[in-house]
């Protein structure tokens, strides 16, 4: 399909072989104070080229070059409105957060309890198992480690760092506990440090646009597992994914891949407004087992008048009595939100992955006179990352790479890639899933030196405070 094919702004996938930069830093700079660009969004549609430098990395973090990252729908709100639902940032904010670098720099060790505690909670790797030059993805949620949230369930917690309230995310404008530090600034910038503990090394050779990926992929794995135990009963089953978005689809696709076939899983059903979409998740991907067009007709009727049409269909589809076992709500349209509660069976699940207006209307007594329960889906939690790298380096599902569709390469392309995504469709006709903005040698090193953008070393060093800082 049209929609999924592979387009490019004559720019290559990056060699992950070439982790090393070619650039020096200046003489009067450490060996790990780099010279790098920052986009920079200071109002809706504003985003400005700003020069930095990148100080060496403090204990317990790496010092990363970023290689790729694919723009997120809260990126498009931010970039819209300068807000994403109710969060409204207080400062000028760097975007981006689906991430892959390469190490180019290790801080000393860190051996106080505090690193030692997110270690432990992220389950990841310590500043000892790195080297200059491994690829790698970033988890940019980084959690105090210590809370009851924080902690693993054998060390008394829950285990739950993504809801922890200290937590603090790159890219989003939410302002953190002042205990908790400032913003974490996103992964469109020429490199950045990152704790060591919530970097993930990756297998050599692995795919820098598919590393993107992995965060969109974490986030299908944890909503799928706040869904299970799904029933198994005899009667005919579905799932319903409300949504054909990269989160959706790949939603979809973990169900349909790696659900076990028996006892016998629910028929994956994916809804969108845009029949390409469908199309291709359906019969090129092969990540769901049918469809239903929401059409502009369709979404004019009532909630339970709609509810009553995808039941007849899957009732034709399916068989007699279909039980829609779980909703998969992914779009974040109020239509949309209300109609995903009045889907479910009696005793199903509804997951909302979408962050709605602060007050929203939704039809509670659908849910409380049948016992339906709302689970609420935040990121990713403990062990997901992990789990989304073993899929993708084992190939479980396949045509992951399909998602991506359009590269724009250095970060002075950025406007363009939002707009691109915006648009939703390129100026060929060709339909957009996911957009990646590739690291250019403009944007790391001396190659930003050359840009007239870099007024002056002493501008320069006020951004080491800053960053400092952060």
């Amino acid at each position: 399909m049209a929609y999924l094919d592979r387009t490019h702004t004559s720019v290559a996938s990056p060699d992950p072989r070439q982790h090393h930069p070619s650039a020096h830093p200046p003489p009067s700079l450490s060996p790990s104070t780099i010279p790098i660009l920052s986009s920079v969004l200071t109002a809706p549609k504003t985003l400005s080229l700003e020069p930095r430098l990148l100080p060496p990395p403090p204990p317990g973090f790496l010092q990363v070059r970023i290689l790729s990252t694919t723009l997120c729908g809260s990126d498009l709100h931010y970039w819209r409105h300068f807000r994403n639902g109710s969060i409204v940032p207080k400062q000028p904010l760097i975007l981006g957060h689906e991430s892959c670098a390469v190490v180019t720099a290790i801080g000393p060790p860190d051996d106080t309890p505090t690193t030692a505690a997110l270690t432990s909670t992220s389950n990841g790797h310590s500043i000892s198992d790195f080297a200059v030059g491994d690829l790698v993805a970033l988890e940019v949620g980084v959690p105090c480690g210590v809370c009851a949230l924080c902690l693993p369930p054998d060390k008394g917690g829950l285990g739950r760092y993504n809801i922890c309230p200290n937590l603090r995310f790159r890219s989003s404008g939410k302002e953190p506990a002042p205990s908790a530090g400032g913003l974490l600034e996103g992964t469109l910038q020429g490199g950045l440090n990152h704790p060591a503990a919530w970097c993930r090394k990756l297998p050599p050779g692995f795919n820098p646009h598919l590393a993107s990926l992995l965060e969109p992929l974490s986030v299908a794995l944890h909503a799928i597992s706040r869904a299970l135990p799904l029933p198994a009963l005899p009667s005919p089953s579905a799932v319903l994914v409300l949504g054909a978005g990269p989160v959706g689809l790949l939603i979809a696709a973990c169900l349909r891949r790696l659900l076990p076939p028996s006892p016998p899983r629910p028929k994956i059903v994916i809804c969108d407004v845009v029949h390409s979409r469908l199309e291709a998740a359906v019969h090129e991907l092969g990540w769901a087992d049918s469809s239903i067009l929401l059409s502009t007709a369709l979404l004019s009727l009532a909630p339970p008048d709609l509810t009553a049409y995808i039941h007849k269909r899957l009732a034709t589809t399916i068989g007699p009595s279909t039980r829609i076992e779980a909703v998969f709500e992914c779009t974040g349209a109020p239509s949309s939100l209300s109609l995903s509660f009045h889907l479910p069976s009696a005793g199903g699940k509804v997951l909302i992955l979408t962050i709605p207006p602060a007050e929203s209307t939704v039809p509670l007594g659908m849910a409380t006179l049948r016992e339906v329960d709302i689970l609420g889906v935040f990121r990713y939690g403990r062990g997901d990352y992990q789990r989304a790298i073993d899929v993708v380096r084992e190939g479980k599902i396949r045509g992951i790479e399909k998602l991506v569709t359009h590269v724009f390469e250095g970060l002075s392309e950025v406007p363009r890639a939002m707009e691109t995504l915006e648009k939703g469709i390129d100026d060929m006709g060709r339909g957009v899933v996911k957009v990646v903005v590739q690291g250019s040698e403009a944007d790391f090193g001396d190659g930003c030196l050359k840009e007239g953008i870099w007024e002056s070393q002493g501008q320069a060093q006020t951004k080491v405070q800053e960053e400092a800082a952060v």
